[in-house]
């Protein structure tokens, strides 16, 4: 079955990265949710893919710079209601499982810390700092691992390589069908961002894929349930 991740969560209907956003997809049946770590300059871990306000509040000022009570009331102004790893977790941890997509070295101190006396079994955690990710899945019980990649010969060296990675995050544009063997032979889980067409989606199915993330993950679920005749 491919695993369909909800790209920020229902990201297509609904503002990303937020409470509604991941509802919607919990809903929508999708196998995960994917979403974005970053850290306040008190040390907070909030979901946010940007480094910045500009694109969903039109301020450019960087969320390091910004202490936890401050950047929520500069999104609130845009009705936009910010989401801690914290509260995240509370809503959703053990309902679905959870991708959580580390965008900045800093965080990954504060995510053990905050991770080891909770349950990982259901956990994903990625990153383009891949050098990290070891030392995690060593400290975190039950915890899957996996590089976020965007370059093709990159890509085939980490699925070929010796870190203990358990899937390859891979920008969809770069994707070769002849990675999906590679994967097998390393036992690696190949996961492809981000897919919203719905043919595009079934046939990397097709090819035996593992999962996709898409904006769109009702879509997505019903066009794959259609496809293995779940929905007639």
């Amino acid at each position: 079955m491919l695993k369909i991740y909800a790209h920020r969560g229902d990201s297509a209907n609904f503002t990303e990265n937020t409470r509604a956003a991941f509802k919607a997809a919990l809903v929508a049946g999708a196998y995960g949710i994917e979403t974005d770590l970053r850290l306040t300059r008190d040390g907070k871990i909030v979901l946010n893919h940007d480094n910045n306000l500009s694109r969903l509040a039109k301020d450019p000022t960087l969320l390091s710079e910004l202490e936890l009570p401050e950047l929520k009331w500069r999104l609130s102004r845009w009705g936009i209601s910010l989401i801690t790893l914290n509260s995240f977790w509370c809503a959703f941890a053990g309902k679905i499982n959870l991708n959580l997509e580390v965008k900045e070295i800093e965080v990954f101190e504060p995510l053990v810390q905050f991770l080891k006396a909770r349950d990982c079994k259901d956990i994903l955690i990625t990153s383009s700092h891949w050098r990290h990710l070891a030392a995690v899945k060593e400290k975190l019980a039950g915890v899957q691992i996996g590089p976020v990649v965007e370059d093709f010969l990159e890509a085939k060296a980490l699925i070929a390589g010796d870190e203990p990675f358990d899937v390859i995050s891979m920008d969809r544009s770069i994707y070769d069908p002849s990675m999906v063997e590679l994967c097998r032979k390393h036992r690696r889980e190949l996961l492809l961002w981000t897919v919203n067409d719905p043919d595009d989606a079934i046939a990397l199915y097709n090819q035996g894929v593992g999962g996709i993330f898409t904006d769109d993950p009702g879509r997505l679920c019903n066009a794959l349930s259609e496809h293995l005749g779940e929905g007639r």
